[in-house]
């Protein structure tokens, strides 16, 4: 772990192994996503780290918090540039590893602000959560939450 807390990964071996895993399943080179295992020695992370994927251009850190039944993905680019992606990449993300869950992007008060990364998160609610309060979202006729 660097001195943040963050998780430190080999990139180089990331996206090589990313690379290999799209070609021998013949998909595009962002679609080729690869499950890399905790105990690989490829990312030494905290232990609330559950799963890490990576494609060609970026890891994805998915954290579990027990007591509060709260899950955490973390988005980092290999480059450690900024992640500009419009929200609809952040969705497709969040489907391909969360599908049919609600997740949210925290904006706290600057009390509680850590931004010492360039990286970003999304928060997935809790299924008792999205029980209580049902689908979170804008109506197509615009009404407001759903």
């Amino acid at each position: 772990m660097d001195d943040g807390g963050r998780p430190v990964a080999d990139t180089k071996k990331l996206v090589k192994l990313a690379r290999k895993a799209a070609k021998e399943r013949g998909t595009p080179i962002e679609g080729g996503w690869v499950d890399v295992p905790i105990d690989s020695g490829l990312v030494q992370a905290p232990r609330d780290l559950v799963k890490t994927y990576v494609n060609t251009w970026l890891m994805v850190m998915v954290y579990y918090h027990e007591p509060s039944d709260v899950w955490r993905i973390g988005l980092r680019r290999h480059d450690r540039k900024e992640i500009t992606s419009p929200w609809d990449v952040l969705q497709e993300i969040k489907e391909r590893f969360f599908p049919g869950r609600t997740a949210v992007e925290l904006y706290p008060p600057p009390r509680d602000l850590v931004n010492d990364a360039p990286m970003r998160w999304l928060w997935l609610l809790p299924y008792d959560m999205e029980a209580a309060h049902g689908r979170l979202g804008w109506s197509r006729d615009g009404r407001g939450l759903l």
